[in-house]
């Protein structure tokens, strides 16, 4: 579907092409209308628009200042002069303009529809063309170390990821690892010396780190990078070393041999980051696991480690490799996994959030059944997420729930994950059963809003950049809000409006047609056009019938 503009000072000629041209039958959804070169640059900034019809002699910023605004800012869009000047330099000016066509008034319908369909024809081509397979492969290899990096930080944020999905971006994506590899995670912090240096030069540096990491570990290990939240560099490693040269004999294939090999690697990454790039570094590695079943727990566990072990002391290297396997961590994980409670009810997702809380419950039924502390934290994280959204939405829960309210003072009645997830889930209900309200409301509100100032300006010329700045919403916004609660669009109602109260004005009142004309916002011939194709009879037709 394409959407198109109207550019003209000239409301009945907006009106008239926007209310003759069957615009459904041409792919057209929307048809905006703008009265100014102004008026237009800012609904261009709102929407996606594909066609521009366009007069020239306008107020302030002509037709072809327009068109050079418009090509230079947008890719995509398509223009056609619309002009009662047909002088020979407009029409030169137009190509030289890449104006797709130039038509002069009074336009005939039939040519218009012709000229727009003739638009839509080379805007598919051109589209089909940037869409094309070899293109889109181009534009995504070009893009694949930040989709690599992606894909590492889903599987450490432990977001839920499909086996298959997962095999058939490693395989496009050529990440060297695969389902049962031994890995292990190793954590780079860069230390004090690198804490001044502003943004962009940090990103170089750690990039630079990246590359002495991969210079240094890649003849023996195959990694995967990304950088966490805490700002630190996170590479998953794989042995895979074709000349096992390095390693001692006696230990080649011993994991003995594998740490040796990189505490090895580490000291001298440590060596040649304080060297070249003149700051210090730490390091952690993990102990081995399975990918990517032990990758997130992997990872968490050097995060602990390297807080609890290294702190805040600098330079410093730790290997858990030697270190008798752990228990898995003692702490609740789907708690606090991404997407969090918290972001999945801020973005409206509902059902997601109920799920959510079944699986917070049901892991502290299969993990921490005997651990009331466990219930108890997670008791009030969710509860202080659900006091955070009510808060957010201008009420305070107790106003919500009253009963379950008290459940804060006897938080002891808790025994199970059960009975949790019954509490959690009735808040929940009682949450989005509010924001409907408050959404109806507030919706109600806006179209009462518009339906008001749309009628006290029916004469003039009310577009849809006025009423959006008289209710402070964005026009597009608006637009949908509007369809989506009374099933028509704002235009559609406009005119509805617009031909009902000349309707009643014919019928009940001696005014003559064009000042009726003039009291609904028409120029008066245009106005017994436009009433002739509502009412199928001329203005004064319907007066004497």
């Amino acid at each position: 579907m394409f959407q198109l503009m109207i550019v003209d000072d000239e409301p009945s000629v907006r009106e008239g092409i926007a209310l003759t041209v069957p615009w459904g039958q041409l792919d057209v959804e929307v048809v905006y209308q703008a009265a100014s070169g102004y008026e237009a640059l800012e609904l261009m900034k709102q929407h996606s628009i594909d066609i521009v019809i366009t007069d020239i002699r306008m107020p302030g910023m002509s037709g072809l200042e327009l068109i050079h605004a418009i090509l230079n800012t947008w890719t995509g869009t398509r223009c056609i002069i619309l002009s009662g000047h047909a002088e020979f330099q407009y029409a030169q000016e137009a190509i030289r303009s890449q104006t797709m066509d130039y038509l002069v008034k009074p336009i005939r319908t039939e040519e218009l529809i012709e000229t727009v369909r003739g638009v839509q024809q080379k805007l598919r081509q051109e589209w089909e063309q940037v869409s094309s397979v070899q293109q889109t492969m181009s534009k995504l290899y070009q893009h694949r170390p930040f989709m690599r990096s992606k894909l590492l930080s889903d599987i450490l944020n432990g977001h839920y990821i499909s086996r298959a999905f997962l095999e058939e971006q490693m395989a496009f994506l050529e990440i060297p690892f695969a389902e049962g590899d031994e890995i292990a995670m190793m954590i780079i912090r860069l230390e004090e010396e690198f804490v001044n240096y502003d943004e962009n030069s940090l990103h170089l540096l750690e990039y630079a780190v990246c590359n002495i990491t991969e210079e240094i570990f890649g003849k023996h290990f195959k990694l995967w990078y990304y950088k966490d939240a805490h700002d630190f560099l996170v590479f998953s490693i794989k042995f895979d070393a074709a000349d096992k040269s390095d390693l001692l004999m006696e230990d080649r294939l011993a994991d003995k041999g594998k740490q040796q090999l990189i505490e090895r690697l580490a000291a001298q990454l440590q060596k040649n980051v304080q060297t070249y790039l003149r700051g210090r570094i730490s390091l952690m590695i993990s102990q081995w696991g399975c990918f990517p079943r032990d990758v997130r727990e992997l990872y968490e566990t050097s995060i602990s480690t390297m807080r609890t072990r290294i702190g805040s002391d600098q330079g410093y290297f730790f290997t858990m490799m030697d270190e008798p396997k752990k228990l898995k961590v003692n702490s609740l994980d789907e708690l606090y996994r991404t997407p969090t409670l918290l972001h999945l009810l801020e973005a409206g997702k509902w059902i997601d959030a109920e799920n959510k809380l079944l699986r917070i419950s049901g892991e502290i039924n299969e993990r921490f059944s005997d651990s009331r502390e466990h219930l108890m934290e997670a008791f009030y994280v969710i509860y202080a997420t659900f006091s955070n959204m009510a808060h957010q939405n201008g009420q305070q829960l107790a106003q919500l729930i009253p009963n379950e309210y008290r459940m804060v003072g006897k938080a002891e009645d808790l025994r199970s994950g059960n009975q949790l997830t019954l509490w959690s889930l009735r808040v929940l209900s009682r949450l989005k059963e509010d924001m409907a309200i408050h959404t109806k409301s507030a919706r109600t509100t806006i179209l009462d809003q518009v339906r008001e100032y749309v009628e006290r300006h029916l004469a003039e010329d009310v577009s849809l950049i006025a009423i959006a700045d008289h209710v402070h919403l964005h026009p597009v916004y608006l637009s949908k809000v509007f369809k989506s609660e009374t099933g028509e669009t704002l235009t559609d109602y406009l005119h509805q409006l617009k031909m009902s109260k000349a309707a009643h004005l014919l019928k009940q009142s001696d005014l003559k047609i064009y000042e009726i004309a003039a009291q609904v916002g028409y120029e008066s011939t245009y106005f017994m056009k436009v009433f002739k194709r509502h009412f199928s009879v001329t203005p004064q037709e319907y007066r004497e019938s």
